[in-house]
């Protein structure tokens, strides 16, 4: 498993720039912690003798006991990073979905960079709508699962809400785009 990098940060960062890099920050954070659970999981089978080319241990009361509560330990430490990972990213994108006190002339991208836009749901062209793109509904950011999705952000299983919950709701009066 190689690890991942970050391009060289330009001179000057926009803001955009700053809020993309964040939002990275979380995806790897999040890759981190799924491998992490996944050998938590091997080592229970490992242990057990259910994973593939293991005979197990045959292990005792204490030993199953004491593996338990490493893998508990573990998941609570994970899910405490979870929960972290999460307000983080709706901070994120409620600061993405905000006005920037910069006039949007100074805000402009550099040339042939692209600005972050989190358009607006149209129901019109929700079939060409790919795989990972974000979206905007009623005030959530999305990220389609599906291509192409059907139904529509918030009753649809095509549609994953970014920021969980109520923390992903911006307020601001208007869809962002």
């Amino acid at each position: 498993m190689g690890l991942p990098t970050f391009p060289q940060a330009p001179g000057s960062m926009t803001r955009e720039d700053a809020l993309n890099q964040i939002l990275s920050s979380i995806a790897m954070e999040e890759l981190g912690l799924s491998h992490i659970l996944n050998a938590e999981g091997e080592k229970v089978q490992y242990v057990l003798g259910t994973l593939e080319g293991s005979n197990g241990l045959n292990p005792t009361l204490e030993q199953l006991l004491q593996i338990n509560d490493s893998v508990q330990r573990t998941l609570s430490t994970a899910m405490q990073n979870q929960m972290f990972l999460q307000n983080k990213m709706a901070a994120a994108l409620k600061a993405a979905a905000l006005e920037s006190p910069v006039p949007a002339a100074s805000r402009a991208a550099p040339a042939g960079e692209a600005a972050m836009v989190v358009p607006a749901y149209d129901a019109a062209n929700a079939p060409l709508y790919e795989v990972g793109q974000m979206i905007m509904a009623g005030g959530k950011v999305y990220v389609v699962t599906e291509a192409p999705p059907g139904g529509e952000p918030g009753s649809s299983s095509d549609y994953a809400p970014l920021g969980g919950g109520d923390d992903s709701d911006f307020d601001d009066g208007d869809d962002y785009q």
